[in-house]
């Protein structure tokens, strides 16, 4: 039974944030932490729900994984939710900071903020902006009925929009639970309380043949 883990970042932010969570995890268990097709730096093709939901199918398909847990920041957590809706392989979610599909103006809001987005030049600031546009579009009602795998819901203490994604997953997913931990200390925007639930999830939804 091969497993790994697949940590998305917030649309954004370098996929080198998660460095304390993986860390954290068994040295023997494959991760990976790949930039969201479409949003990496030099690609050619836009960012859309659906190709970067099935890159994280291919990843599975590529590595020989028949369990994949993920876990995804943000915005990432509506793609995160697509592939888990659409493949069976993925038998565990954590998405931390859960978003909703951006209404037009706070499209415009986030596309402004997104200019001031750390990085070094390494984003395309209109990849971002048409990342957005894409992700309003988004049908999670419709994606969230369709997971069968257990989701852990982790919203962040004092960001309403956290929070607000938090009751509106639980509505609609299957097998689901919420938590809220504190905003700070955190590394690159990612609470550091979260390190300990993600590891916590993760090895008691690991298969028992894989931790012998």
């Amino acid at each position: 039974m091969r497993e790994m883990v697949i940590f998305l970042a917030e649309a954004g932010q370098l996929p080198t944030v998660w460095q304390p969570q993986v860390e954290a995890l068994p040295p023997d268990l494959p991760m990976a932490s790949p930039w969201l097709d479409g949003l990496r730096p030099g690609q050619q093709r836009s960012f859309a729900s659906a190709s970067a939901a099935q890159a994280l199918s291919d990843l599975l398909t590529e590595q020989g994984i028949d369990r994949g847990y993920v876990v995804a920041h943000g915005f990432s957590t509506l793609v995160a939710s697509l592939a888990a809706s659409q493949d069976d392989r993925i038998a565990g979610l954590i998405l931390i900071a859960p978003r909703v599909p951006p209404t037009k103006r706070q499209t415009r809001g986030l596309k402004l903020m997104s200019r001031f987005l750390p990085g070094g030049g390494a984003f395309d600031q209109g990849d971002l902006a048409r990342a957005l546009d894409a992700l309003a579009e988004f049908d999670l009602p419709d994606v969230l009925g369709r997971i069968f795998a257990p989701t852990a819901l982790i919203g962040i203490d004092r960001d309403q929009a956290s929070q607000d994604g938090v009751g509106t997953y639980l509505k609609h997913l299957r097998v689901a639970t919420g938590a809220s931990v504190p905003a700070k200390p955190a590394h690159d925007g990612i609470p550091s309380a979260v390190t300990p639930i993600i590891s916590d999830m993760i090895n008691t939804w690991r298969a028992p043949t894989s931790q012998d």
